[in-house]
This record gives structure tokens, C-alpha cells and sequence, in this order.
């Protein structure tokens, strides 16, 4: 596995904004990145298998994406704010670009 850069400025990253639960989820979604910074979701979700309800899911995967740290590409997989993490390697500068057209 691969290093991931994560931005750790508590004044710009988005993580901090974020409730306990939903900043939980954080971390696994960074390890769990390739190297276009997407994640299947449905995959994510059964390896953390505690949360069992779907509604908590739903209220998460909202909460992460209101606060700009997920975008949906689709119903199966997210895209992971370069602003706040990226893997080692890969230009963050070609994954912000790709953000910014997602997010527009």
C-alpha cells in the first residue's frame, strides 16, 4: 500500500467540520482510496461492517459530501477530496481538476 498525503491545517481541512461520526468514517475512506482517489461504496461499506442501518449510511454519506470531503460519481462510487488526501505518487494537481469539474 501506498503513503497518503492528507492535509492536517485545521483551518482549511473540511474534516474538522465534520460531527464525530461522520470524521470516523474519514480515515477508512482514505486507506481505502485508489489512485483516482475513488472509493466503492458498497465495498466500504461491508468491510465496515458495524454500521448496519442504511439510514445511518444515508446520513453520513450527507454529511461527508455536504462538507465537500465525497462527491458522488454514481450510486456505487465516490470520489475523495484531493484537497484533503491523496495518494503518494499521483498528481494532486490532475485529481483537483477533476474535482473541481464534479463539484461545478
Amino acid at each position: 500500500m501506498s503513503a497518503v498525503y492528507w492535509n492536517g491545517d485545521i483551518r482549511t481541512a473540511a474534516v474538522f467540520r465534520l460531527s464525530s461520526k461522520a470524521a470516523s468514517l474519514v480515515l477508512p475512506l482514505w486507506f481505502n482510496i485508489d489512485d483516482d482517489n475513488l472509493v466503492d461504496r458498497l465495498k466500504f461499506q461491508k468491510r465496515l461492517a458495524r454500521i448496519k442501518d442504511y439510514r445511518s449510511w444515508k446520513k453520513y454519506w450527507k454529511e461527508l459530501e455536504e462538507n465537500q470531503v465525497i462527491v458522488f460519481l454514481d450510486r456505487k462510487t465516490i470520489m475523495v477530496s484531493p484537497h484533503e488526501c491523496y495518494k503518494a505518487g499521483v498528481s494532486q494537481r490532475t485529481l483537483i481538476t477533476k474535482w473541481d469539474a464534479l463539484c461545478n
